[in-house]
């Protein structure tokens, strides 16, 4: 996989959770692919990257999401206390 091939793929995973988890704002989407992006930069070999880094993202945002909906919406706090 190459590095354009891996990013057009990341910027599928964003629009895929982007669509998944309406109520998360889509930089907060962003930040979390980065971030899952980022700790799996260092591997030789690329071609799931993409698929891990949907599996972390979607499991930290499933947990933001849960917490939407206890409070009530969104807030920039709960952005913040994102599972790593």
């Amino acid at each position: 996989m190459t590095r354009d091939d891996e990013a057009r793929a990341l910027a599928a995973v964003i629009n895929h959770l982007t669509e998944r988890f309406p109520d998360i704002p889509r930089s907060v989407i962003e930040n979390a692919v980065a971030e899952e992006h980022s700790s799996l930069s260092s591997g030789r070999i690329r071609d799931y990257v993409p698929v891990l880094v949907e599996h972390a993202a979607k499991k930290r945002l499933t947990k933001v999401a849960t917490d939407i909906r206890l409070s009530g919406g969104f807030s920039s706090e709960l952005a913040g206390r994102q599972p790593h």
